[in-house]
């Protein structure tokens, strides 16, 4: 099981602006980001017809990063410095480094209609 950073920028016309963001547990990329989605996204729905179409629209939207990848750090932090202090970031890094387990999940919606 890895660690992954999940991000989602979405803007609808008449909905709004969405910005999600979240750590996954999952085995790969795909994983993650459908873990992601169906836990901060797609959690509303009950019929799992609807829930799987919700899946498919917002996957193509969702970027994932592994943590423990140093390569994408600066990816994960430049995402991050627009919603939190440095502190803050620096702080996940260093949990995960330490083998803390981390739970993570911010959202930010304004409706423009």
């Amino acid at each position: 099981m890895k660690i992954y950073f999940c991000y989602l920028n979405y803007f609808a016309t008449g909905e709004g602006m969405t910005n999600a963001m979240a750590v996954a547990y999952a085995e790969n990329e795909e994983d993650a980001k459908k873990a992601f989605i169906l836990k901060h996204l797609c959690n509303v729905f009950i019929n799992e017809k609807h829930t799987q179409n919700c899946v498919n629209y917002f996957s193509h939207g969702v970027v994932v990063y592994d943590i423990n990848d140093e390569t994408q750090h600066a990816k994960i932090k430049n995402i991050m410095k627009d919603f939190f202090t440095e502190n803050n970031i620096e702080y996940m890094f260093h949990a995960n480094k330490a083998g803390a387990l981390i739970d993570f999940y911010y959202k930010s919606y304004a409706n423009y209609s």
